[in-house]
C-alpha cells in the first residue's frame, strides 16, 4: 500500500510541475493555481512568488534618478544610425538583509519575493523568457522556481552576476559596468567580498578583467545549482540592460528593448588603460573564429576581406591585454555577429565596421549603442536564417552564406568614407 501511495504521489507531483511550467509558459494564471498545490506537496521545495522591482526593495539608494535618456537605431548601409529619446528607470543599489540569489540570474529573492532591476521595454513583460537553471518560468507578476537543495548561507557580499555571467558580452558590458554603482557605496561595504559565479572561476579572460576593475578584492565563487541566502547582501543595479530572450518564437524586437546610460558607459570605458609595450597594430582586422558553431561562409569571407588588407585575429584565443591592443590600435572591423564585438568598448574613436547577423535580430542594437559610445562608424549586414529565434541559431547546426558582394560594396562604402 505504501508503494503505491509513493507512487502516486510522484504521478501527482510531476504532473503539477509540468502542468504549471507549461502555464506560466503561456502566462496562465491558472499556473498560480496549480503552483500553490505544488508547493504544498513539496514542502516549498517548488515556489510561486511574486515579481517586483528594485526600486521598490528595501533599503534603496539611486544614483541616477529616472530620467529621458537615449539609444541608438542600427546602421546599414545608406541607413546611418539615429537617436531615440525614451524614458530609462532609475539605477542604484540596495541593502538587502538576508536577501537570496542564485549565481545565474540577475533578480534577487526577498521575503518571498523576486526583485529584478526595472528597465523601460516595449515588450509586455508576459513575453519574457526568464528561465534559468533555479527559476523555472516566470509570468506577468509572479515567478515559478524551484529551491530543492538546502539554501548556504553567507555573511556579507556584493552580488556581482547576472545572466549568461560565462558570455563575455554579458561579463564585460552588462555585470562589470556594475563597477560604475559600487563607486557610489559607503565605505564600510567596499570592503565586502565579491559573490562571483563558480562558473567563470577557470576563465582566465573573465578574472583577468575583473581584477583589473577590482584588484583588491576578496571573491567568493558560488555554485550553479545552488540559492544563497546573504545576511548582508549589497545589490548592484547594472548601467546596460540588453534585449532580453523572449517565450515566442520571432517575439518583435525593437531598438526600445535596450537600456544604456550613457553616463556611467563612459567612466566604464575610461577605466581601462590600453597596454603599448611590444605591439605591432592591425589596422584593418578579421574577427574570425572556429566553425565549431553559427558556421558560415567563412573562407569565402576572408578572401574578399583580403583585398582590403584585413587580417584575420581569433580574440578568444588571445589575452585580454592582446584583445585590447588589437581592438585600440584597429582602423577597420569586419566580423560576425559574437561575443567578440563587446571589445567595441576598447576601441579609439573613429575606427570603422562591419558586422553581419541573421534577419531574427534585426533590430538588437546593443552593438549599436557600444559603437557611438566611442564614435565609431558601424554598419550592421543582415542574412538570411532557417532558425525562428536567437537561442535556436545559437544551438543549430545551420551553415549560413553571407553574401560576398554586398560585403564588399558596404567596405568599398566605409573606405570611401571621410
Amino acid at each position: 500500500m505504501s508503494s503505491i501511495i509513493k507512487y502516486l504521489k510522484s504521478a501527482i507531483f510531476n504532473l503539477l510541475n509540468n502542468l504549471t511550467t507549461r502555464l506560466f509558459f503561456k502566462n496562465n494564471k491558472l499556473g498560480i493555481i496549480s503552483g500553490k498545490m505544488l508547493q504544498l506537496l513539496s514542502r516549498n521545495k517548488y515556489r510561486i512568488v511574486k515579481l517586483d522591482f528594485t526600486e521598490n526593495l528595501i533599503n534603496r539608494t539611486n544614483i541616477i534618478e529616472s530620467n529621458l535618456d537615449y539609444i541608438y537605431t542600427v546602421a546599414e548601409l545608406n541607413k546611418p544610425s539615429e537617436k531615440v529619446y525614451k524614458k530609462q528607470a532609475s539605477i542604484g543599489y540596495n541593502i538587502v538583509p538576508n536577501g537570496t540569489v542564485s549565481p545565474f540570474s540577475s533578480m534577487v529573492l526577498f521575503e518571498n519575493k523576486l526583485y529584478k532591476q526595472n528597465y523601460t521595454t516595449s515588450h509586455p513583460d508576459k513575453n519574457v523568457n526568464y528561465k534559468t537553471n533555479l527559476i523555472i518560468q516566470a509570468t506577468a507578476g509572479y515567478a515559478f522556481i524551484k529551491m530543492i537543495r538546502p539554501t548556504v548561507e553567507i555573511e556579507k557580499g556584493i552580488f556581482l552576476s547576472g545572466h549568461w555571467p560565462h558570455g563575455w558580452y554579458h561579463w564585460l558590458i552588462e555585470i562589470l559596468p556594475k563597477k560604475e554603482v559600487y563607486e557610489f557605496l559607503p565605505k564600510k561595504y567596499k570592503n565586502y567580498p565579491l559573490l562571483i559565479p563558480k562558473k567563470i572561476e577557470n576563465f582566465k579572460n573573465h578574472i583577468s578583467v575583473l581584477n583589473q576593475l577590482f584588484p583588491n578584492a576578496t571573491l567568493i565563487y558560488l555554485e550553479d545549482v545552488i540559492w544563497y541566502k546573504i545576511k548582508d547582501l549589497v545589490w548592484l543595479d547594472s548601467p546596460v540592460i540588453s534585449p532580453p530572450d523572449f517565450k515566442h518564437k520571432r517575439a518583435n524586437l525593437t531598438i526600445l528593448d535596450t537600456n544604456f546610460n550613457w553616463e556611467l558607459m563612459k567612466v566604464f570605458k575610461n577605466r581601462f588603460l590600453i597596454p603599448k609595450n611590444n605591439f605591432n597594430p592591425k589596422k584593418r582586422i578579421f574577427l574570425a573564429r572556429t566553425q565549431d558553431k553559427r558556421a558560415y561562409n567563412q573562407d569565402e569571407v576572408y578572401e574578399i576581406l583580403k583585398k582590403y588588407d584585413f587580417e584575420a585575429v581569433y580574440l578568444e584565443k588571445l589575452t585580454v591585454e592582446e584583445q585590447m591592443n588589437i581592438m585600440n590600435g584597429a582602423d577597420f572591423i569586419a566580423g560576425p555577429t559574437g561575443g567578440a564585438w563587446a571589445n567595441l568598448i576598447f576601441c579609439n574613436e573613429h575606427t570603422k565596421g562591419v558586422i553581419w547577423m541573421p534577419d531574427i535580430v534585426r533590430n538588437a542594437n546593443f552593438y549599436a549603442n557600444l559603437a557611438q559610445l566611442s564614435n565609431i562608424e558601424l554598419i550592421h549586414h543582415y542574412y538570411p536564417c532557417k532558425s525562428n529565434n536567437w537561442i535556436e541559431f545559437m544551438h543549430s547546426n545551420e551553415t549560413v552564406v553571407i553574401n560576398t558582394h554586398k560585403l564588399e560594396e558596404i567596405i568599398i562604402n566605409l573606405l570611401d568614407t571621410k
